[in-house]
This record gives C-alpha cells, structure tokens and sequence, in this order.
C-alpha cells in the first residue's frame, strides 16, 4: 500500500486551519485523498465549477510536501512549497519542485484563488476558453 503524502509542514505539525498554510495543508490532503468536494470548500467562491480535470490520479503516489514560506499583506497571503513525488518519472524524478498558492481573506477564512499544483485549472488566473464560435 502506498502512502498517499507524508506532510513536512512545520515538522509533521498539524498547522491551524484558520492560517493561509493550515489552509494549503488541508487543502492537499483533501486532493491527494481525491476528495474533490473537501478539496473544493478551500478554494475562493469565483472558483465554484473551475477545473474538471480533478488529479485523481495523485491518491496511487507518495509525495513529500513541506511548508516552506508564508507572505501576508492586507487579506492576501502567498504559500510556498515544496513537493517531492515518488513517481520517477522518465527523467528519474524524485526532485522537489516548488510551487505557490495565493489565497485571500474571506468572511469564511483564507480561501485558495491560484495553485500552481496540483488542480492548476483551477485558478483565478487559469486561462478561460473562448466562445465557441
């Protein structure tokens, strides 16, 4: 049996779930466990219906994610961190790849409104398609 993720935030540390990086902790366990509607009440209410390509796939790896920076400023806060995944990928894999969530103060708490991973589509800035035409 794999283990779906082994959290290093803050030293294994359950983090507050009332902070921007108890928040992007929540938030991935909910993803990696493919728990799409755990994963959708941490994301802003202008994401509701983004992204139909949910990531179930990343429930038959392990991964290794470790907190490694918060930034704060008037409601909005920037998450930074670091993933290692146990797919070696074609290229060896294993290397950790950073990446950052931005997520806003809201009357419910911080919510997500971009990721870089792993439900990237569903992002405030995500590209949008055209009309059909």
């Amino acid at each position: 049996m794999v283990l779906a993720a082994v959290f290093s935030f803050v030293g294994d540390a359950e983090l507050d779930p009332d902070t921007p990086e108890g928040v992007v902790q929540d938030y991935l366990r909910a993803v990696i466990a493919g728990d799409r509607p755990a994963a959708r009440s941490y994301l802003a209410e202008e994401l509701d219906g983004c992204g139909t390509r949910f990531p179930r796939y990343l429930a038959d790896q392990a991964f290794r994610i470790e907190w490694l920076d918060t930034n704060v400023d008037t409601g909005e806060a920037w998450v930074t961190v670091s993933v290692t995944g146990s797919d070696p990928g074609i290229f060896g894999g294993g290397r950790p790849e950073t990446y950052e969530f931005r997520l806003t103060s809201a009357a419910g708490g911080w919510r997500i409104t971009h990721q870089e991973w792993p439900w990237y589509e569903c992002s405030a800035d995500f590209p949008k398609p055209g009309p059909e035409g």
